[in-house]
C-alpha cells in the first residue's frame, strides 16, 4: 500500500520557494506515542536551488535542496510538504497554494563550525523511484 498519493509529489526537479512556508512531518527524538498517530510538524523555508552533492556515503552524486535549519534526529525519511497557505501577488490578487510534498528529508549537513542545513529529496526524485517499482 502507499500511505502518500503519488498526485501530491511535485513531478518537476525544483525547488520550492523560499518565500513559502514547508513543514516536515515526522517523530523526531523518538517522541511518539503508543495511544495515538501523533507525528511532530517542523516549520522551514527552502534554503536553496537544486544542488548537487557528493558525500562519503553515497555512491554517487546526488541532487538535493536545502532547508534554512537542520533536521532532528528522527525525521529521516519524513515527507516536507508545502503548507496551505494564501499568497499575495504583485498586481495585488491572493492566490491560495494547496499542500502537495516536495521531498523527503534525507540528512543533515554540517561543517565543524556548526553550520548546518537539512538536506531534502525533490519528490521528482520520488515518482521516478515509484514509476520504476510499478513496472
Amino acid at each position: 500500500g502507499c500511505f502518500l498519493p503519488a498526485e501530491l509529489l511535485v513531478g518537476k526537479c525544483s525547488a520550492p520557494s523560499g518565500a513559502l512556508d514547508l513543514l516536515a512531518i515526522g517523530f523526531p527524538l523518538g517522541l511518539a506515542s503508543d495511544l495515538h498517530f501523533a507525528p511532530i510538524a517542523k516549520r522551514a523555508h527552502a534554503a536553496s536551488g537544486i544542488v548537487r552533492f557528493c558525500g562519503e556515503e553515497m555512491s554517487g552524486p546526488a541532487h538535493f535542496f536545502l532547508l534554512d535549519q537542520p533536521a532532528m534526529g528522527g525525521y529521516s525519511g519524513a515527507p516536507v510538504f508545502v503548507a496551505p497557505q494564501a499568497r499575495l501577488a504583485a498586481t495585488g490578487e491572493i492566490s491560495t497554494v494547496a499542500a502537495h510534498c516536495v521531498g523527503l528529508l534525507s540528512q543533515t549537513i554540517s561543517d565543524e563550525t556548526v553550520g548546518q542545513f537539512a538536506a531534502v529529496v525533490p519528490s521528482s526524485v520520488i515518482r521516478r523511484l515509484l514509476a520504476k517499482v510499478r513496472r
